[in-house]
């Protein structure tokens, strides 16, 4: 799409998806430990961490796939 003014640019609209397939894995707990060390949201309280961690509720699938069209 061109974009009329006094520079021309062009931009496109996008949509993206992402499904999963395969086997859905149980990460190592010191991945997730990491994982929440380092990008756990600040509203996230311990015992919702320990709750996701000790019910195994994170899971890793084998595949992604990605759709993407702009």
């Amino acid at each position: 799409m061109k974009i009329e003014g006094l520079n021309r640019l062009y931009a496109c609209s996008g949509n993206a998806t992402v499904t999963y397939d395969g086997v859905l894995r149980d990460p190592p707990a010191d991945f997730l430990i990491l994982l929440f060390a380092k990008h756990a949201n600040l509203n996230m309280s311990n015992s919702f961490i320990a709750n996701l961690l000790n019910n195994k509720l994170i899971k890793i699938p084998d595949v992604y796939h990605v759709n993407l069209n702009f």
